[in-house]
């Protein structure tokens, strides 16, 4: 194999396909990245982790064919440190690839390709495509709701539904609920559950403009196809959770806030708080404000007072800090109505106008002493 091509496209190239190699494995080609360089100037890297499959193709001059297996952490952390010139690869006889850059040269060991696992094949599938930039919306306004822990299952996925020309995203760790939805005409209603994990890289990789993705199902698997990147992955299994059954039918109190000056309200209140000193954020509802406070058990206090639109209260509420400023930080709109029934009933962000979003948020029960 000998082949030529732009440092900067390579690097590229491999940052991308890095999200896919394990930090520990099994086998050690898991570690590399599958490097093929075809007649046609295509080359292609791919990674694989028994789970994820990334494979993105760059264009470059190819001489002799030919496909390597080499590590991925070492070739990654060479072309970053090369030079913004074309960086020539030659195998060599001895189980070896030859790496160059202007005068500077590398010498790598190379595994046997065909050691490589067969990964998932996307061959059949049918796809469905979506709008680039808003798929992007989509999961970054619903995945910080996944739950971090495997033993809770179908949470560490989230539940795309589509259905009667609208897409809804779903996420859930028992503590946050997000939902988004945008309209979307489709013949035929889908449904699936995608990891957490893997959405959380899509959207580091997929450029958040005016492109379109293909997205496809086989079976246990979903496709990723954008720009000239593949990704697939196992869906979650199981069941999802009835979440309409989540979602309060009314509230009883509401607040129009500016996000922005919410969110820095949680954030000075946070300074208190840490791992070893856990304390509630509270909320008081009064006529046209909202105080804020926090009292720690070792005597430290803050207090707080936004003016703003209240319809009802009096209320008191606990919320968790880091909860509530991740729901600010997902709401991405200047104002937000921030929703309400009872001091134990999960608080409600929605938008202004329309009903895009929708996030709940589970109180903290308060001390009453």
């Amino acid at each position: 194999m000998n082949f030529s091509c732009d440092r900067t496209m390579l690097y590229e190239t491999f940052s991308i396909v890095s999200r896919s190699i394990p930090a520990k494995n099994a086998l050690p080609v898991l570690s590399c990245f599958l490097i093929n360089a075809s007649e046609d100037g295509n080359i292609t890297v791919s990674g694989f982790d028994m789970d994820l499959g990334i494979t993105t193709t760059v264009t470059g001059e190819v001489s002799v064919p030919g496909t390597v297996a080499v590590d991925a952490k070492m070739l990654l952390d060479i072309i970053r440190s090369m030079g913004p010139d074309f960086i020539n690869f030659a195998e060599n006889d001895n189980k070896t690839i030859t790496v160059k850059g202007g005068k500077t040269e590398y010498i790598l060991p190379v595994m046997d390709p065909e050691t490589f696992p067969e990964r998932p094949s996307a061959i059949g599938c049918e796809y469905i495509t979506v709008d680039q930039k808003m798929l992007h919306s989509v999961i970054r306004q619903t995945v910080f709701a996944v739950s971090q822990s495997d033993v809770k299952g179908v949470y560490t996925g989230a539940f795309f539904n589509i259905h009667d020309g609208i897409l809804e995203a779903v996420c859930t760790d028992s503590f946050r609920f997000a939902m988004r939805k945008e309209k979307y005409a489709c013949d035929r209603d889908i449904s699936f559950l995608c990891q957490g994990r893997v959405l959380n890289e899509l959207i580091k990789i997929m450029k958040n403009d005016d492109g379109e993705v293909k997205i496809g199902l086989t079976g246990r698997h979903i496709v990723f196809e954008f720009d000239d990147t593949v990704m697939i992955s196992r869906l979650v299994d199981g069941a999802y959770l009835n979440y309409s059954t989540l979602i309060p039918k009314s509230f009883k109190y509401t607040v129009k806030i500016k996000t922005e000056e919410m969110k820095k309200a949680i954030e000075r209140a946070s300074v208190l708080i840490n791992e070893k000193m856990k304390a509630p954020v509270r909320i008081s509802l009064e006529t046209n404000r909202i105080f804020i406070t926090c009292k720690t058990p070792d005597g430290h206090s803050f207090d707080d007072e936004i003016i703003t639109e209240t319809n009802g209260g009096p209320l008191e509420i606990g919320v968790n800090n880091r909860n509530l400023l991740t729901v600010l930080s997902a709401c991405e709109s200047e104002e937000v109505l921030m929703n309400f029934n009872s001091a134990l009933s999960p608080i409600g962000f929605m938008p202004v106008e329309g009903d895009s979003f929708m996030f709940l948020i589970a109180p903290m029960r308060l001390n009453t002493k």
